[in-house]
């Protein structure tokens, strides 16, 4: 059991070990996604139609206007690719995250199972022993009668 157990927490540990590193930029990636949002809120207000640049005396207003509405998707659409490259970034690692959390269940599982073989093929060893020495025994019945054989405990898994 101690060899499983032993197994158990060198897998455990390097698992643990990735998570951390693994959701250690979560909270940035959220944070940029917060600023993203922000961008693409402001990036979806209308653009000025009346600013007016120096420029733009030379050219009728429908130009002006066209010329601003322009600026203004092209701002929307780079605050909205860029937000959706914050989305997914953090959606990447918070997966990620999710994974080591679920091979870490699936390692305490796994320990515990192969822990409990050990341990059942131990008392059945035991108790195998146990009834040979009572067979044997010349005062048999009184050794099953005042001793009984104890079966070791399970260990607690992290």
């Amino acid at each position: 059991m101690r060899t499983e157990l032993l197994a158990h927490q060198q897998e455990y540990a390097g698992l643990h070990e990735l998570r951390a590193t693994a959701s250690a930029p979560v909270d940035a990636l959220a944070d940029g996604l917060h600023r993203a949002d922000s961008e693409l809120a402001e990036a979806d207000k209308e653009p000025d139609q009346d600013l007016r640049r120096l420029a733009d005396r030379r050219h009728p207003d429908h130009f002006a206007r066209a010329r601003r509405s322009a600026e203004g998707t092209s701002r929307r659409r780079d605050a909205a690719g860029a937000q959706f490259e914050a989305q997914r970034r953090l959606g990447e690692a918070v997966q990620v995250v999710a994974a080591l959390d679920q091979a870490m269940t699936a390692s305490r599982q796994v320990a515990r199972a192969r822990v409990e073989r050990v341990h059942a093929y131990m008392c059945r060893r035991i108790w195998n022993y146990w009834q040979h020495l009572v067979a044997a025994h010349k005062d048999g019945a009184m050794v099953n009668e005042r001793l009984a054989p104890l079966e070791p405990p399970l260990p607690d898994l992290p």
